[in-house]
């Protein structure tokens, strides 16, 4: 009688809350969400789970079409980094693609800056000719000049400090981030859920989806408000085109009000994404740009751009317009997302639950002493990885020789799968390769720049140079940027596309 009364007075619905129910998923009648009772529990039967992505990937290969694991899985995992490492993987790609090797890559996982480009690489609208072929012209004469529509993703400004983090300021901050990546990374294809949902994928979004590699955007919820610094007991949380769910909301018992992982299909029609505040103007919604702007929630001084959502199950809709429903009791009532950097800085934790075979980490983090340990974010990507799926991956060591090797291989084992692992790692000793390259393709303006002015600049704090340039800048040298693009694609053109060859 309660309900059909705030039915009627939609009022109601707001001053008495009557639409704040709670409901058991598993009194729920829907495929559309399932919980994960342990965290390897897709690990152990990756058939089941992924068998809707690996269909899409043994399409694309040509193959007939299967929902089995196809043979021979390449993966790659773009760091975090900002626009250093947004810039530094999409010229990764771009050397790929001129080598004939990325047709041969089936999941790109992201975090962060790496997701920038991941994004942008999969929403680009026209020929990926055309794409690199625009990145290219802007690394060599600069955006301006360039004059192509791509050319912006080569900015050199991110909007960190343009909204100050003061009261009432915030959520304006986290809306713009969202705009910015939008416009920068994302000027043909947002996908959107809602969207879909109502008008399906657009024409153009559904072909990227049926050509291009698998997309994995992750992010990290529930980070304390406090001692926010990346840790492996923060949790991971996975976007991708058909599904949005973490693994683990506590883990190995550590936590007094334990919770299960989940698993949603991204354009259920039983279950409603939403951010938690009903009137707030940044509701970011289900989208390609708002896992993008979750997964790279930057620090602001001691605050994260956090993104809070509700899960609800059984919506129904106010007369102000408000879907709200019930709360589901195993799951948060709000789940806080924010930098994926926080729990895993490299992407890899997917990949190795999705058993690819040969996994390509391509890192671009900044190191807080490249010389003491250049395998920081690795090492809180090993510890995620046995904590959560019970998979051990090795490590190159820190004496790894970082002067003349480009790519350090190691491996992963888990119960009952393994897979190599190619470590891409720049470093001040190996990027004097890249400048010789640079001066002998007469980038001239380009080794000038890093052999005298990047040097010059950061002679009171060396390990502020290029490539460990630091991530937290709002503006950067043009040329640094450019120099971070065709570092990538030199790595991936001489280093990686004959490692890639199945």
């Amino acid at each position: 009688m309660k309900n059909k009364l705030c039915r009627i007075l939609g009022l109601a619905v707001i001053i008495t809350g009557c639409n704040k129910g709670v409901v058991s998923v598993k009194d729920i009648d829907s495929n559309d969400i399932y919980l994960v009772e342990t965290s390897s529990q897709r690990l152990k039967n990756k058939n089941k789970y992924f068998s809707h992505e690996y269909a899409q990937i043994n399409k694309r290969r040509g193959m007939p079409i299967s929902q089995a694991k196809p043979d021979n899985l390449i993966g790659l995992s773009f760091s975090g980094g900002g626009i250093r490492s947004s810039a530094y993987q999409l010229g990764l790609l771009s050397g790929l693609f001129k080598k004939k090797a990325l047709t041969n890559i089936d999941y790109i996982s992201s975090v962060s800056g790496g997701s920038w480009a991941n994004g942008a690489y999969w929403a680009w609208a026209e020929s990926d000719e055309e794409f690199f072929s625009c990145l290219d012209k802007a690394a060599k004469l600069g955006i301006k000049s360039a004059d192509c529509k791509a050319a912006k993703m080569l900015n050199n400004e991110q909007p960190f400090a343009a909204t100050p983090i003061i009261e009432g300021k915030l959520e304006a901050r986290k809306r713009q981030w969202k705009e910015y990546i939008e416009k920068i990374y994302l000027p043909d294809c947002n996908v959107i859920a809602d969207n879909i949902e109502k008008n399906g994928v657009d024409y153009k979004c559904a072909q990227n989806y049926n050509n291009k590699p698998y997309i994995i955007i992750n992010a990290s919820h529930s980070v304390p408000l406090i001692n926010q610094g990346a840790s492996e007991k923060n949790m991971p949380f996975q976007f991708t085109l058909d599904n949005y769910g973490t693994l683990s909301d506590c883990y190995g018992g550590a936590c007094e009000d334990k919770k299960q992982g989940f698993f949603v299909k991204s354009i259920s029609k039983d279950f409603q994404w939403i951010n938690n505040a009903l009137f707030r103007a940044d509701k970011p919604g289900n989208s390609l740009s708002a896992a993008m702007a979750a997964s790279s929630g930057v620090v602001a001084g001691a605050t994260l751009l956090s993104y809070e959502y509700e899960l609800l199950s059984n919506n129904r809709v106010s007369v102000w317009g408000n879907s709200r429903g019930d709360n589901l009791k195993e799951i948060r009532k709000e789940i806080i997302l924010s930098d994926g950097g926080k729990s895993e800085n490299l992407g890899l934790v997917p990949l190795i639950e999705r058993g690819v075979d040969l996994i390509v980490i391509s890192y671009m983090g900044k190191d807080t002493d490249l010389n003491k340990n250049p395998w920081e974010d690795l090492d809180i990507s090993i510890k995620q990885t046995k904590n959560l799926l019970g998979c051990r991956v090795t490590s190159p060591g820190n004496n790894s020789d970082l002067k003349n090797t480009f790519i350090h291989e190691t491996s992963y084992e888990c119960e009952n799968n393994s897979g190599r692992v190619l470590h891409l790692k720049a470093s001040f000793d190996n990027s004097n390769h890249f400048i010789k390259y640079l001066e002998e393709n007469k980038y001239n303006d380009l080794v000038e720049y890093l052999r005298i002015t990047d040097v010059e600049k950061n002679k009171d704090n060396p390990n502020n140079r290029f490539p460990q340039t630091d991530t937290m800048k709002k503006i950067y040298d043009e040329e640094l940027i450019r120099a971070y693009y065709l570092f990538g694609q030199w790595m991936a053109e001489e280093q990686l596309s004959n490692r890639l060859m199945r």
